[in-house]
């Protein structure tokens, strides 16, 4: 299970730090703009967590290969911190994007609020707020050591722990990206029929599609960690906590970042625009080399 976890966390890594290297090796055909920033926000969460769960699971594979391995030291602590934050910036991307979809479709006349500069600011105070936002369970002193893990983990055992880092990471985000779709269709059901409103029809309906793809996004990663919430559950009625049950969480984890690496690509016009871009380009050079080797080798021969 570790093995598999270092495979898929280390794809997820290197799928997501091309694909952001193609957004800027190709930026004069796509120059960065408010969408990409947010595109570049997600993939930077996503790189953040791939990157902590690798080196954490290093570690733990280290320490099943060497016993009386004790790696009970501040970066443990940190390293968990650093991944609760890449979850949690994570969920609230996806947030920022609903909140820019609502900017476009209610504020749209207000040009501050969908450019780039602002974006660019949000995602600063994003990133600055889920930082400080989860201080809070480094100075309570929930995260413990797990010997038999080589681990640093916020126990399931602790109830109180569990729900209100739980409550930062996914509630909040999840709820507010589910009270801004309703608000949306609340608003484009009842907004008054005038000529200008038909006329950005189109653009009411290509936003409505991006919130739900972002919808359907989030939703995917609800599912894909509700094992490990039965699992828990199945503890706070029995008392019985599976032995597995970290594994499974961190399994669960790095699947879901391997699919929305791989799913923004499908999610988004723009990435598949870049990469086939990319694939043409390839398909160009190839021939090119080929016959330049052609060419060589028949200079070499007279």
């Amino acid at each position: 299970m570790d093995i598999i976890i270092l495979i898929l966390v280390s794809i997820g890594s290197i799928t997501s730090i091309g694909i952001l290297s193609l957004m800027f090796y190709h930026r004069r055909q796509y120059p960065i703009n408010t969408s990409s920033i947010l595109i570049c926000n997600t993939y930077l969460a996503i790189i953040l967590s791939c990157l902590t769960l690798l080196d954490m699971y290093a570690y733990n594979l280290y320490g099943l290969l060497h016993e009386n391995t004790v790696v009970n030291n501040w970066w443990c602590y940190g390293r968990i911190y650093l991944l609760d934050v890449g979850t949690g910036s994570l969920y609230f991307s996806c947030l920022l994007k609903a909140c820019f979809r609502l900017f476009s479709i209610v504020f749209y006349k207000n040009k501050r609020l969908q450019s780039f500069q602002f974006a660019l600011q949000i995602v600063i105070l994003q990133w600055i707020i889920v930082f400080l936002l989860l201080i809070y369970p480094l100075v309570l002193q929930y995260y413990t050591y797990t010997s038999n893990l080589y681990q640093c983990q916020l126990p399931f055992t602790n109830f109180k722990a569990v729900m209100s880092v739980s409550t930062i990471l996914f509630f909040i985000p999840m709820s507010s990206i589910g009270l801004i779709y309703c608000y949306i269709m609340f608003y484009i059901k009842h907004r008054t029929s005038t000529l200008m409103q038909q006329n950005r029809e189109r653009s009411y309906q290509r936003d409505v599609v991006v919130l739900r793809r972002i919808i359907i996004l989030v939703t995917i990663l609800a599912i894909l960690s509700s094992p490990t919430i039965a699992l828990w559950m199945y503890y706070i009625v029995t008392n019985y906590l599976a032995a597995q049950i970290y594994h499974i969480q961190w399994l669960i984890h790095s699947v879901s970042l391997l699919i929305l690496s791989i799913a923004l690509v499908f999610l988004n016009s723009e990435l598949q625009k870049l990469l086939s871009i990319s694939l043409r380009q390839n398909r160009r050079i190839q021939p090119a080399i080929i016959m330049q080797q052609q060419r060589l080798k028949q200079s070499n021969e007279t």
